[in-house]
């Protein structure tokens, strides 16, 4: 099984990468710093982590399917994050992550073979986001 994921980021973006992402026998082994986005996906479940660094991050952002997103699961959330479906449809989250020092949000969720995802980033700052079973990085710079 495979998955398109597209990632991206507004308010013009220098780095736009398509990765083919596969799915891994186990969560990939990281250290949750430097700050940062991990996505990757073991069987039918989607995870995204985000890892802050010494001063604390702040990601927020959509995933957006072309199919309905199931089973959303939250984990390690402080009372300051907020995640949840945009709409009915549930074809897009909304996520607003802080994370501070050595600490890491999630989010897992579920979607049928062949769903195409995209990750629609809002940050003034550079993103690193790592993704697929290898957590290949690429930087996405915003052009302010």
């Amino acid at each position: 099984m495979s998955y398109f994921l597209s990632i991206g980021a507004k308010n013009g973006i220098k780095s736009h990468k398509l990765f083919k992402v596969a799915s891994c026998d186990t969560n990939p082994s990281f250290s949750p710093t430097p700050d940062g986005l991990l996505i990757w996906q073991t069987e039918d479940t989607w995870h995204l982590e985000a890892t802050g660094d010494r001063d604390g991050s702040h990601f927020t952002g959509k995933i957006i399917a072309n199919s309905p997103i199931k089973d959303l699961a939250l984990y390690k959330l402080e009372s300051s994050d907020r995640v949840e479906f945009a709409d009915n449809s549930h074809k897009i989250i909304e996520f607003d992550l802080r994370v501070w020092e050595k600490w890491i949000d999630g989010i897992s969720f579920k979607v049928t073979d062949g769903t195409s995802l995209f990750l629609d980033l809002n940050d003034n700052n550079d993103i690193s986001v790592k993704a697929g079973s290898n957590l290949q990085e690429t930087m996405l710079v915003s052009s302010q």
